[in-house]
């Protein structure tokens, strides 16, 4: 196989660079509060179930 020189990751400018850095910071983070939302909702959702609370008190009394 013919060995092909490498130079790395080409970077047009150093703002697109910042840009798409800042863009992938910024999906992490809100991956992460996504992820912690959904685990302090699932623990409320097995904490109330598990107490006996009732979902809904459609006509009871």
């Amino acid at each position: 196989m013919a060995e092909l020189p490498y130079s790395g990751a080409r970077q047009s400018s150093s703002a697109a660079y910042s840009l798409g850095t800042l863009t992938n910071y910024a999906g992490a983070v809100v991956s992460l509060g996504l992820m912690v939302g959904i685990g302090v909702w699932g623990y409320k959702v097995v904490a109330r179930d598990v107490s006996g609370v009732a979902r809904c008190a459609c006509g009871v009394e």
